[in-house]
């Protein structure tokens, strides 16, 4: 197999994991918008990180050939709502939007100026309908005058019509403080409220390290998983927190009252590593006994970590038949 070129040489060792899965999600954070800095219209530079049309820090921009690395590795869902949406301004959600339907992969969270779209978007595999849903707790404090970022006050309103029309809605909140390591009141709340009006996980993002996994339990006795954060996936940050994070694997099955339900959650440890002159970087399943592995097993606990052998079959391995429900 020829070696990745473009975006996906930075996660090319998880492809195989990736690409695995009925249903692959990730969260986009900042637009992909062409001939546009931060400041209006420039000539394009194309694949180039000039530092104007496509930029890091603190205003993102990635050229939009991303979208098709990512359809490429096996992704089929993306979050736009974070707080690098507007990064572009309105004209960069809409550049951004148009970048993900050109390569067919779906997005939830934005919508483009002067429509009614969907905030959310639907998968279906293996017979079973997944409403997912993306919302951002704040925008950096950019202007949205068309308002095309799903805030997450009013996300839950929006879940019990969702849980109606799909078999599961799974909420990838943008939330919490960065790089604090414990879910804040706000986060716990909010998690709670989206499990009780029907999401079957809440999976979310934003402090940019590993926040702990938890369960809740509605009045009715359904129950609904809660990943506070991921941590960062690809990013050029150095502490060891923030270089620390997971891909989640998550099986969902029917159970006999035709409810579908959560029947196995596993994760495989993460750990970005730089060259020495700290320029380039990768991401990479951290091995056993590794200060990154003893990191997130020591956030996540280790009786659901899965080997770098194991990821890639994971989904496979939860075909077997679930415990009695």
């Amino acid at each position: 197999m020829a070696a990745p070129a473009g975006f996906g040489v930075l996660w090319s060792e998880l492809t195989p994991a990736l690409a695995s899965a009925d249903v692959a999600y990730a969260n986009l954070e900042g637009p992909t918008a062409h001939g546009r800095t931060r400041h209006g219209e420039a000539p394009d530079p194309g694949r180039v990180f000039d530092g104007a049309v496509y930029s890091g820090w603190n205003r993102f921009n990635y050229h939009p050939s991303l979208a098709r690395d990512l359809v490429a590795s096996g992704l089929d869902v993306v979050s736009t709502a974070n707080n690098h949406a507007l990064d572009r301004g309105p004209v960069g959600i809409d550049r951004t939007l148009d970048a993900l339907d050109d390569e067919a992969l779906a997005h939830t969270g934005t919508r483009r100026r002067r429509t009614k779209d969907a905030w959310h978007t639907i998968t279906t595999a293996r017979g079973i309908r997944i409403a997912w849903l993306a919302c951002a707790t704040h925008v950096n404090h950019l202007p949205d005058p068309h308002r095309q970022v799903l805030r997450c006050s009013e996300a839950v309103a929006r879940v019990p019509a969702l849980a109606a029309d799909a078999d599961a809605v799974i909420v990838t909140p943008h939330w919490g403080p960065e790089y604090v390591q414990r879910p804040n009141r706000k986060q716990r709340r909010l998690a709670r409220r989206l499990i009780d009006a029907g999401a079957l996980a809440v999976i979310g993002s934003h402090p940019h390290v590993l926040q702990p996994w938890a369960h809740r339990t509605t009045r009715s006795g359904r129950e609904g998983l809660i990943v506070y954060s991921l941590g960062n996936f690809v990013s050029h940050q150095r502490e060891l927190p923030r270089r620390t994070s997971i891909v989640l694997f998550v099986a969902l099955d029917r159970g006999s009252d035709g409810d579908v339900y959560v029947s196995q959650a596993r994760y495989l440890p993460l750990e970005v590593t730089v060259d020495s002159e700290g320029a380039a970087f990768s991401v990479g399943a951290a091995r056993p006994g590794t200060a990154a592995y003893q990191h997130a097993t020591s956030v996540l606990g280790a009786s659901a970590v899965l080997a770098p052998r194991e990821s890639s079959a994971a989904l496979r391995a939860c075909d077997e038949p679930p415990a009695t429900k």
